[in-house]
Formats: C-alpha cells, sequence, structure tokens
C-alpha cells in the first residue's frame, strides 16, 4: 500500500463510527412556519426566520412567543400566556398580544389594539389564525402559524 492509500484508509476507519445511520424522527421535515397579509402586502417567516418558544403545563402551556421574520426585516411578535387549550383570544387582554415592527425590532413599532388570535391545535403542533390592527391603522389579516408542540 502507498502513503494515500493507508491516508485514506486511516481517514475512513476515523470517520466511520460517526457515519452511522440516522433514526427517523418525523420533526426533522417539519418546518415552522408563519404567514400573513400586511396592508394586502404578503407576509412569509418559513424555517429559521420564525422564532418560537413555549413551555408546557398539565393543562396546556403557559407561554407561547412567535418571532416571525421577513428577509426585509419585517416582524411580527405574538405572545400568548396562560392557555389551556384551543379557543380564541383577544389581543390587547392580560394573556394575548401582538406586534408589527417595520424593517426590524430597531425601529418603531405599532401594538395591536384590536384583533384575535384562534389558537387551532396545541399537539403536536400549535396551529392557528391571527388578524389585527395596529396603533398607527396597520392592518394585519389572514395570519397563521405553525410550530412544534413542546414535548
Amino acid at each position: 500500500m502507498n502513503k494515500s492509500s493507508v491516508f485514506f484508509l486511516a481517514v475512513a476507519l476515523a470517520i466511520g463510527p460517526f457515519a452511522g445511520c440516522k433514526k427517523s424522527n418525523s420533526s426533522d421535515s417539519y418546518t415552522p412556519s408563519m404567514t400573513a397579509s400586511i396592508n394586502d402586502s404578503s407576509f412569509s417567516a418559513i424555517g429559521p426566520s420564525l422564532a418560537y418558544s413555549s413551555r408546557a403545563t398539565a393543562s396546556g402551556f403557559n407561554l407561547l412567543y412567535l418571532y416571525g421574520e421577513e428577509a426585509i426585516g419585517d416582524l411580527i411578535q405574538i405572545t400568548l400566556i396562560n392557555n389551556t387549550g384551543p379557543g380564541n383570544f383577544t389581543f390587547g387582554s392580560t394573556n394575548a398580544s401582538a406586534y408589527y415592527y417595520p424593517e426590524g425590532i430597531a425601529n418603531p413599532y405599532s401594538q395591536a389594539v384590536s384583533g384575535s388570535i384562534n389558537l387551532t391545535s396545541t399537539s403536536p403542533y400549535i396551529t392557528g389564525t391571527f388578524t389585527f390592527i395596529t396603533t398607527t391603522g396597520l392592518k394585519v389579516t389572514n395570519g397563521s402559524f405553525s410550530v412544534l408542540a413542546p414535548q
């Protein structure tokens, strides 16, 4: 065997144990998403551009935080607390809030003054729809989201 053959054999033997088959997981192919219309313009935050957090409790979850950002920097933030399952929640109440940030979080934001979030499922995915009007009159309509539920 020449030196290059020995080198490639050594590399193959070193990598071999780490290159085994991966067990399939249904969440591996799942992509979280948030879409909406903002004053009739399309908004879409999919995969890495959608951050979310949730904490499970025995009766549902006590926090759902969605933070969707488009490539141009516009973002929608939705927070829902003390949830006990699917239902409709009004923005501006003690348990639901929504914000729109034009071109990034450093810019002035608009808070929802009316509208709601309709939570349609909490397991295995947290899904729902939303619509709201902000303090500046901006209309966020036809909103929907889907994220993995806490395990």
